[in-house]
């Protein structure tokens, strides 16, 4: 892998953990809302969508860095990956 190669694959990977960062940041101000609104209403097609839209981004994020060896890779751990 050449230097460059390393220098984008890292700024990829700080730019997905920043964008996660953000989104559980908002999950994290909102959440009182969604309890009230929405695990606390009747179950119906739209909070189904609700759920399926707001909660399907993560697992699709988690999804993702799992399929590309990210999670669990030891070759993101500075300062070796970066010689």
């Amino acid at each position: 892998m050449s230097a460059e190669q390393v220098e984008t694959s890292q700024i990829q990977l700080y730019i997905q953990s920043s964008s996660l960062a953000l989104l559980y940041y908002d999950y994290a101000l909102t959440f009182p809302d969604e309890k009230a609104y929405i695990w606390g209403s009747r179950f119906s097609l739209s909070t189904f969508l609700y759920i399926w839209c707001r909660y399907a981004l993560v697992a699709n994020s988690i999804f993702l860095l799992a399929f590309l060896n990210v999670i669990g890779d030891d070759r993101y751990d500075a300062p070796h990956y970066v010689r």
